[in-house]
């Protein structure tokens, strides 16, 4: 892992987990969210019109659920005419596989092999690798004293994007002080749930707090990310 040099630690590779940080939300799962978003839209304007994307489109059955319904909500009239586009040309591909297998003369077993993905989702592929360099990133941010501090006021890592980070080369001074953040928010959520609990109760109903009612969407999100 790369250090962010000194304490400074606003740079042209830190500002998405910056405002991720600032978000609310699990910084990884922001900062992922925006690039891949940036990613699709690239793809539209201008990757689609390379040979091998649009194979490894075809290959892949085109884009995951999640990524393909992305797509269709960046479209810039909400038409979904980027989707239409894309998967247009997919049906004609499609067709062609169709029409072959019904020309044939051949037993049916097997038949759906055709249809299986050969690629991965191309976005999913490329979600992958940003969620690598962002992991790296915040290692580089919380090598600092002041990103620690920022880190701490934050909503904190979800668990899946805690694993991932754990993952990277992170040192072990990193690493048991982000699994003490972490144990130390659970415990707070953990807590919360049981106020929650109590207050549910008609008779002491009327301490319940805002923050009582969050509990239950709150603990929930740092277990899988804010709700999409």
């Amino acid at each position: 892992m790369t250090n962010l040099a000194g304490d400074d630690v606003s740079d042209l590779f830190t500002f998405d987990i910056e405002d991720g940080i600032a978000s609310g939300e699990c910084p990884l799962c922001f900062a992922i969210e925006l690039e891949i978003r940036r990613w699709l839209d690239s793809f539209w304007r201008e990757g689609r019109q390379s040979p091998p994307a649009r194979r490894r489109f075809f290959d892949a059955g085109g884009f995951c659920r999640r990524h393909a319904w992305l797509l269709h909500d960046l479209s810039v009239d909400s038409s979904g005419a980027a989707i239409a586009d894309l998967y247009g040309l997919l049906c004609k591909y499609d067709l062609v596989t169709v029409d072959d297998l019904l020309g044939r003369r051949r037993r049916w077993s097997g038949v759906a092999r055709h249809f299986h993905r050969h690629e991965q989702c191309s976005a999913c592929v490329e979600e992958a690798n940003t969620l690598k360099r962002k992991a790296t990133f915040l290692l580089g941010f919380l090598a600092t004293e002041s990103g620690r501090s920022k880190y701490e006021r934050s909503q904190g890592l979800c668990r899946s994007h805690l694993v991932a980070v754990l993952d990277e080369e992170c040192d072990a001074r990193l690493a048991r002080y982000l699994l003490s953040d972490w144990g130390r928010r659970i415990d707070e959520l953990r807590r919360r749930l049981a106020e929650y609990d109590r207050k549910r109760d008609h008779h002491y109903a009327a301490e319940r707090t805002a923050d009582d009612e969050r509990a239950c969407s709150d603990v929930i999100a740092h277990y899988v990310g804010a709700h999409p």
